[in-house]
């Protein structure tokens, strides 16, 4: 969102987060595709990077960041806490060009999307960035460099091969409001708000 003269911008997104036993299953699927791909050709998300993005907005006023707070608090709201599970690898765009890497999340009662949906609608006013057209609840394990047809198929074969797969389970009960930072090691992110989902 464009900011008036002198006004300060901050890059934010919208997530739920991820408890470290989740995160030390996936370092351990990170570890084993790391055999199948040379060095230097994944970047791979650490775990302070790990979390399930519901929106991502870009640029945004801060002096906004009070009132988008409130409206996603009104979100958190009308949804109980979710239980979810990662469970199997996918890839962006497709497995034959795989640039991303990823853990898929479910949801065991269907409500992922609803807050999705609803967390998007709130934010809107406060973002120029388009809203995700085909959400699909992920964590991304890593992004590919230039990858070859050899790599997509040993990827894609490894993938089959785990099948179903679940690297855990828990209950996220709070939605947070994150900032992002570019930095030498890849980019910094920072809780700017947590609100809690419980319906009043």
């Amino acid at each position: 969102m464009k900011a008036g003269a002198g006004e300060e911008m901050v890059r934010l997104f919208i997530a739920l987060p991820v408890p470290a036993a989740v995160k030390d299953e996936l370092r351990q699927v990170q570890a084993e595709l790391s055999e199948r791909m040379s060095d230097d050709s994944v970047r791979w998300t650490t775990p302070k990077q790990m979390h399930l993005t519901l929106r991502f907005l870009g640029e945004v006023v801060r002096s906004q960041v009070e009132d988008l707070t409130g409206a996603v608090r009104e979100v958190g709201r009308q949804f109980p806490p979710l239980h979810l599970r990662a469970q199997g690898v996918g890839f962006f765009p497709n497995p034959r060009f795989p640039r991303v890497i990823w853990a898929g999340v479910h949801d065991i009662e269907g409500q992922l999307q609803l807050l999705q949906a609803a967390v998007s609608e709130a934010s809107a006013r406060f973002t120029d960035e388009e809203a995700e057209k085909n959400f699909t609840g992920h964590l991304t394990l890593g992004r590919v460099r230039n990858p070859k047809p050899t790599q997509a198929e040993a990827l894609a074969e490894w993938a089959r091969g785990i099948g179903e797969r679940i690297f855990g389970e828990w209950r996220a009960d709070t939605v947070e409001i994150m900032r992002s930072e570019p930095s030498a090691h890849g980019s910094e992110y920072t809780s700017m708000a947590s609100i809690r989902l419980v319906v009043e």
